[in-house]
């Protein structure tokens, strides 16, 4: 009799067992995140069954949530032939999208390129108007996938608009209505660091900058020959346009200074003192006083206690007593 009972209670358990499982509740995640256009089974349920890959529904669009209700979980559940309790805490279970983010630069690029093949100046800059966020696209896509429709640029004020076609996955594609403008740029030179007056600007401190064209005046300066040597009259920001009025040469000679006059030819050298009575820069001519004759005469700046008298008569006036 023992014999036949042993069988018989673990038969029992092992059915019990069974039936247990069966009627045990899926345990649905709170959280769920999607790849594709589908919300699966597996990503809302803790499954590993053959069910995990059936579809419940149509997934968000690319990097939008959606907000599932206890009855809509429960409805999924019926529809994998099983049940669901919502535990105490849980009101509803967000669903994410995963996506790839457009961001404005990559919108930017992309109206770039189609501007260029309409014949824009390629060293244009293209500004777009509006935030341009909340803009993805479907993992697996890219930025070849999006499509310009109805661009038109006004060549007279070079605005432009253009409509995005961007793929959404089973949803066909969403049209997103952009606007902005084209500008002509062009290349200046401009300052790397702050220089201050008097010192000297050398090939070393010009860095190159793109400036839209339209802020190019005829008073820009658009040569860095018109740059080297000179001297800033007041500090100016790095990287801002700079004017002809902005700079100046370094004064050498300043005004009320004494130098040497210097007239040299055929081997002879005549020399005098004399107070420049005007500020002067290398190169430039300008006017000196001999302090002992009164007399006035014009001569080159050599340096900064030289100057080249440009005839002997004027330095033998130059030292001649009224």
């Amino acid at each position: 009799m023992t014999r036949l009972i042993r069988p018989l209670l673990a038969a029992t358990a092992l059915m019990s067992a069974v039936s247990s499982a069966c009627l045990a509740d899926l345990i649905a995640k709170e959280t769920v995140r999607v790849d594709g256009d589908h919300i699966l089974a597996s990503d809302l349920f803790e499954l590993t069954d053959e069910r995990a890959s059936i579809k419940l529904d149509r997934a968000p669009l690319p990097g939008k949530r959606t907000l599932l209700t206890v009855y809509d979980i429960q409805r999924y559940a019926e529809m994998l032939d099983d049940t669901w309790t919502a535990p105490r805490h849980v009101k509803r279970v967000p669903v994410t999208r995963s996506s790839t983010p457009l961001s404005a630069a990559m919108i930017e690029d992309l109206m770039f390129e189609a501007v260029l093949a309409e014949g824009v100046d390629a060293e244009s800059r293209i500004t777009l108007y509006g935030a341009m966020k909340g803009l993805h696209l479907p993992l697996g896509y890219s930025l070849m996938d999006v499509i310009i429709s109805d661009l038109t640029i006004d060549r007279v004020s070079g605005r432009l608009s253009a409509t995005l076609l961007i793929p959404t996955g089973l949803e066909g594609v969403k049209e997103e209505r952009i606007s902005g403008k084209i500008e002509a740029m062009r290349m200046v030179p401009t300052l790397k660091s702050a220089i201050i007056p008097g010192e000297e600007i050398t090939a070393e401190d010009i860095r190159w900058e793109r400036m839209p064209a339209n802020r190019i005046r005829p008073n820009v300066l658009q040569d860095e020959r018109d740059l080297i040597g000179k001297t800033v009259r007041r500090s100016l920001r790095p990287g801002t346009i700079i004017r002809k009025s902005d700079v100046v040469k370094p004064v050498m000679v300043p005004k009320g200074s004494y130098v040497t006059m210097v007239y040299e030819t055929a081997g002879i050298t005549l020399t005098a003192t004399g107070r420049a009575t005007e500020n002067g820069s290398r190169g430039e001519i300008i006017r000196l006083l001999n302090p002992m004759s009164g007399q006035s005469v014009e001569a080159r700046i050599l340096t900064a206690e030289r100057v080249e008298i440009l005839s002997a008569a004027a330095l033998v006036a130059a030292n001649t007593n009224p």
